[in-house]
């Protein structure tokens, strides 16, 4: 038999019990965040080429101006298919808020990306309306 617990025990008792339901607990949560069943995004484009053929091409309608690159086969240059597949990225993002969206991606994403690929010195610098040229990468 044995003997009653004190109360200072009972609380270190009652503590002990409490500990071991918030280890497993935070086991558990861990464990069904170890292989999330995250649902897949709802995109209005599937592919970074839907989306330029789709809405980018038809948003950045410009007329050439001195010095402005732009190459219908951006999907031979590494470079403009990263910076597209961001921008499409975050405009699927941002679209959703039917407020601010489309505001912040042009300010933060859309316009900064358009001017690093049709700048001068941007990713199509070596193309021109009538000529294609991809430049090798950077030396490693």
């Amino acid at each position: 038999m044995t003997a009653p617990l004190d109360p200072v025990e009972q609380k270190l008792f009652a503590v002990d019990l409490r500990l071991d339901e918030l280890e497993d607990r935070v086991k558990s949560l861990l464990d069904a965040n170890a292989n999330p069943t995250l649902p897949k995004p709802t995109w209005q484009h599937q592919t970074v080429d839907a989306w330029v053929e789709g809405w980018f091409v038809e948003a950045y309608v410009r007329s050439p101006v001195v010095g402005m690159r732009w190459c219908a086969q951006w999907r031979e240059h590494s470079e403009a298919v990263i910076r597209l597949t961001a921008m499409w990225r975050s405009w699927e993002s941002c679209q959703r808020d039917v407020d601010r969206g489309l505001s912040t991606w042009f300010a933060s994403y859309g316009d900064p990306q358009f001017y690093e690929l049709t700048s001068p010195s941007g990713t199509f610098r070596s193309c021109g309306v009538d000529s294609h040229r991809v430049l090798p990468p950077l030396p490693a």
